[in-house]
């Protein structure tokens, strides 16, 4: 706890892997992430950091709790945990301006298979055209998160970052289709 209570402490935790050790106990840390194991791991962190229920909780703040949460949305999202490893490990930001789009200009055809996609979401007239969408996506993202696993074990750092863009396409793919409705026009966040 004490330990713990210290990571939480620092203003510069960098690595949110560390606030979980149990779940994540390998560093540097690895893209895979046991999704069970870290939920539990999270719960059983914020119950001991929550002053009700935790004496030696004294100096709580909200600012721990709110670190505390931001970890572990980062490490259960595949997406988020890959941009926070390509930060952490090669220095990669792919938030900062033009680090994105660099990545994304180096592979021409993806722009082209995105506009696709949206394409074939704003035409689909049923959910049985949805559901083969979906299918489709989701295998795109399974194929993702094992190749940014080997990646990352490998340490090719620039294809994980390449990777992790297409990544947030299909992840974005997958929120519009979650959000689509006939006749609704549809929306994709790059």
């Amino acid at each position: 706890m004490l330990r713990f209570a210290r990571l939480l402490s620092t203003k510069s935790t960098k690595n949110l892997f560390q606030l979980f050790p149990k779940t994540c106990p390998s560093q540097p840390p690895v893209f895979t992430v046991d999704k069970r194991s870290l939920r539990k791991e999270f719960r059983t962190l914020q119950q001991q950091l929550h002053p009700d229920s935790n004496v030696e909780t004294v100096n709580y703040d909200d600012a721990q709790s709110s670190l505390l949460n931001k970890a572990y949305n980062t490490l259960k999202s595949p997406l988020l945990r890959a941009q926070h490893l390509l930060e952490l490990q090669a220095g990669i930001d792919l938030s900062a301006d033009g680090v994105s789009q660099e990545y994304s200009s180096q592979d021409k055809t993806l722009l082209f298979e995105i506009l696709e996609i949206h394409e074939q979401l704003e035409s689909a007239e049923s959910e049985e055209e949805i559901e083969s969408l979906k299918m489709e996506n989701n295998k795109r993202i399974m194929e993702s998160e094992e190749l940014l696993n080997d990646l990352f074990q490998k340490h090719e750092y620039q294809q994980a970052a390449l990777e992790t863009i297409k990544l947030k396409y299909w992840t974005n793919i997958d929120n519009a289709i979650k959000n689509w409705e006939p006749g609704k026009p549809v929306n994709l966040t790059h």
